[in-house]
């Protein structure tokens, strides 16, 4: 997307999209450890990085060659004494802290819930040039990140997936795959996932946007307050 440049280090409005996302949990006093797993030969860039721009308790891993891999290290990296883990894609710098809250009150409660969105445009689904159905858009949403497992739960699903070859884009595939259910919660519209060189003009237009709202909280667009609400198929009350 950046030529030479890799996606997490590209600049959103000046400041590197790593960089912004992790100010975004650095800020979340709710999480006590923070980790940030990156290309091998990107842990000292890393480092500097967010030393420059004062980022301080995160500890950074090495990942490994799949997504999955390294979602395994950086979660084996926290110690035992953690019960709830938050999955974050680096990428999605504009998440609010308001969203970061809401799912890891979801996380220390040992739930699995992922944010989502209804999918507003009609999906076609289609085997290379021609389309063979379409599914309905009630049944379907867009899944986003932070999601949230139970620690313990995650690793052995994950090692799970390592020895019966599974290969999954998300971590609630795999919970998915064992049958063990998994919830949404809304989700974010400004919680895009950089992929494109669109998708960072949109972000940085959204920065300007937000940064204009009087309504805006740092970089929390819709903070809200009180007890998260409760995932779509639980129970408001426990």
């Amino acid at each position: 997307m950046g030529g030479n440049v890799r996606k997490p280090f590209l600049p959103l409005a000046g400041i590197p999209v790593l960089v912004r996302t992790a100010q975004v949990f650095a800020r979340v006093s709710e999480i006590g450890e923070k980790v940030i797993v990156v290309r091998r030969e990107d842990v000292p860039r890393v480092g500097s990085l967010l030393a420059a721009y004062g980022i301080r308790g995160f500890r950074i891993v090495a990942g490994g060659e799949r997504r999955q891999d390294s979602v395994f290290l950086g979660v084996r990296a926290l110690s035992e004494e953690v019960h709830g883990v938050l999955v974050h894609d680096g990428v999605r710098p504009l998440v609010s802290e308001a969203l970061v809250r809401r799912m890891a009150a979801y996380a220390r409660e040992g739930r699995i819930v992922v944010p989502a969105l209804p999918v507003k445009d009609t999906i076609k689904e289609i085997s290379g040039r021609q389309v063979l159905r379409t599914p309905k858009r009630e049944g379907l949403v867009r899944v986003q990140t932070p999601q949230a497992f139970p620690r313990a739960d995650l690793l052995r699903a994950l090692e799970e997936a390592e020895r019966r070859g599974w290969e999954v884009t998300d971590e609630a595939s795999v919970f998915e795959l064992l049958g063990h259910p998994v919830f949404w919660t809304e989700g974010e519209e400004y919680n895009l996932k950089l992929t494109t060189p669109e998708d960072l003009a949109v972000a940085e237009a959204l920065l300007r946007v937000l940064s204009a709202s009087e309504d805006a909280e740092g970089q929390g667009f819709r903070v809200e307050s009180g007890a998260p609400p409760a995932p779509k198929g639980y129970d408001a009350e426990p």
